[in-house]
C-alpha cells in the first residue's frame, strides 16, 4: 500500500489583500491545544475577543498588525478560516 504524503497538508496559503501578497500558516496542534483561542476566550468582551483574533492572525500571517487592524471583520474571518485549512470562499454566509 502506498503511504499518504501529509506534507501536502501543510502548505502555506497566499493571499492578497490591498494589492500586497501575504502568507497565512496553518493553526499548529500546540497552538490549539496551548490555548491559542481557548474556552477563557468566551468570558472576554467582544472587543478583547477582536483584539485576541488580530494577536492571533498577527502570529499566524504576514500580514502586520496595523494592517490587520484596518480590515473589516469579513476580512479577518475570512483569514481565521483559510488558517484552518478551510476555504472562505465554499463557505456559505450565514443570514
Amino acid at each position: 500500500m502506498k503511504a499518504v504524503n501529509l506534507d501536502q497538508f501543510k502548505k502555506v496559503q497566499k493571499v492578497t489583500l490591498d494589492g500586497k501578497e501575504y502568507e497565512v500558516k496553518g493553526v499548529l496542534a500546540s497552538q490549539f491545544i496551548g490555548g491559542f483561542l481557548d474556552e477563557e476566550t468566551g468570558k472576554l468582551s467582544d472587543r478583547e475577543q477582536f483584539e485576541k483574533m488580530i494577536e492571533a492572525l498577527g502570529e499566524l500571517t504576514t500580514i502586520p498588525v496595523e494592517v490587520l487592524k484596518q480590515q473589516d471583520f469579513g476580512v479577518l474571518t475570512a483569514l481565521m478560516l483559510i488558517a484552518q485549512g478551510i476555504d472562505p470562499q465554499t463557505q456559505e454566509a450565514k443570514q
